[in-house]
């Protein structure tokens, strides 16, 4: 066993825009949110794969704990058999 410390980070977002922007689009307030909100996912989703965890998570594809599995002999190149999952 081993102690550790898991610090939380937050992530945060600003942006500008003109009057005009915002007065000529009705819904752009929530479109602009909805586009900052997959740009976050998207980042977060990078980082928990490739992060190094120097000031963001240490991604799976980083990480000792990858496992990489042999293609079977009759698998195609870049697919997935039930094989490889046993």
């Amino acid at each position: 066993m081993r102690q550790f410390k898991l610090q939380a980070s937050k992530i945060a977002f600003w942006g500008s825009v003109s009057s005009k922007l915002a007065e000529d689009s009705p819904s752009f307030s929530q479109d602009f949110k909805a586009a900052l909100s997959t740009a976050a996912a998207f980042h977060m989703d990078t980082a928990f794969l490739n992060g190094d965890g120097v000031g963001r998570p240490l991604g799976i594809l980083q990480s000792n704990c990858l496992i990489a599995v042999a293609k079977e002999g009759s698998q195609a190149a870049d697919t997935i058999v039930y094989r490889n999952l046993r």
